[in-house]
């Protein structure tokens, strides 16, 4: 960080601020509990295991079997079901890192005995990119489809999958997954959204007494402002897809700008008499023009009486607006998980 200041003249003084941070991190959680249902999945392969999949125990295969025997005329299994954490395969450990920039900047003075003035500039920026291992589901069905080859040893049921390096996933058991199968359904591309926001601020103010009062001056400060911010979230290609163990989620880019003029003051009513130490009446107003909503005005009134030196009592009646960000603006649709109610 660095700081600066220059007096350009007695009444006068410019100055200047920057700052810049870097962070990276990591951090290691343990495998991701996968489960699927059969009868869903890419390319329409069983999502999960067809009975004549080697790699199911015999144990399993008889208990089928029997199931599908004349005996069960209703039964029709097909494919099993799973659940499992995928320690050989991917674990959910992330790296972070994380960028932020800033530089303000501008002049600050007195306009006369009783008044003074600032305009400023303020640009920020903050980067944030997040990546963790995950699974390409579309291998990953090629490989939980797995018959025997002709010589009787296991390979992927689809022959171009096959062609493309497909490797047959056994998942029963612990550490059953060998490493060729471990390697080719895992992504290509480390599941990972890298953010980007940023913010451009432009202000001026003065504030002082505007007129006074037997019990004090009136104190005012008004001002303008100009606002500019965008902000990116970009998704791999996968989970765009929806194509990986997460929810689909689309990339989201969206900025506005908001134009404002704003304005304070303070009378003091009554000081120093019997039964009131001070009595004032305070009151702000703002008005907002933004490029994406439109116009909206905020205001407060209020009052402060003091009976005595040590106690006060303040009221304040506020109307006050809060625009959508950008992400409920400009975020498209994306999966979720359900909620439940017990």
């Amino acid at each position: 960080a660095i700081s600066a200041k220059y007096e350009v003249t007695n009444n006068v003084t410019a100055f200047f601020e920057g700052t810049y941070g870097k962070v990276k991190s990591s951090s290691q959680i343990e495998a991701s509990a996968m489960g699927f249902g059969a009868g869903v999945g890419a390319a329409d392969l069983p999502f999960g295991y067809a009975i004549d999949n080697p790699f199911i125990p015999t144990s399993i295969a008889s208990a089928i079997a029997a199931a599908n025997s004349d005996a069960n005329p209703d039964n029709d299994i097909t494919s099993i079901s799973f659940a499992r954490r995928q320690n050989e395969v991917f674990t959910r450990s992330n790296n972070n890192s994380r960028e932020t920039f800033r530089i303000a900047g501008g002049f600050r003075g007195a306009i006369t005995d009783k008044w003074n003035f600032e305009v400023a500039g303020v640009y920020g920026r903050l980067k944030d990119r997040t990546a963790t291992q995950d699974v390409d589901l579309t291998k990953y069905a090629y490989a939980l489809d797995a018959v025997r080859d002709s010589s009787g040893n296991i390979v992927c049921r689809d022959e171009a999958a096959r062609a493309a390096g497909c490797a047959p996933i056994n998942l029963f058991g612990y550490n059953t997954a060998s490493a060729t199968a471990s390697q080719y359904v895992q992504a290509s591309i480390p599941r990972s959204n890298t953010v980007t926001n940023t913010q451009f601020v432009a202000t001026a103010t003065a504030d002082g007494s505007l007129i006074t009062l037997p019990y004090g001056d009136v104190l005012v400060a008004v001002g303008a402002e100009y606002r500019r911010e965008k902000s990116i979230s970009d998704w791999d290609d996968l989970t765009n897809a929806g194509n990986n163990s997460g929810n689909l989620t689309p990339d989201t880019i969206g900025k506005f700008n908001v134009k404002e003029v704003f304005g304070e003051i303070d009378v003091p009513l009554v000081k120093d008499v019997r039964f009131i130490n001070s009595l004032s009446i305070k009151g702000a107003a703002r008005y907002s023009d933004y490029s994406s909503i439109g116009t909206v005005f905020s205001w407060n009134a209020g009052g402060e009486y003091s009976p005595v030196r040590g106690l006060q009592f303040r009221g304040n009646y506020a109307v006050a607006n809060r625009a959508p960000n950008i992400g409920e603006m400009y975020q498209a649709p994306a999966e979720t998980f359900p909620t439940g109610n017990n």
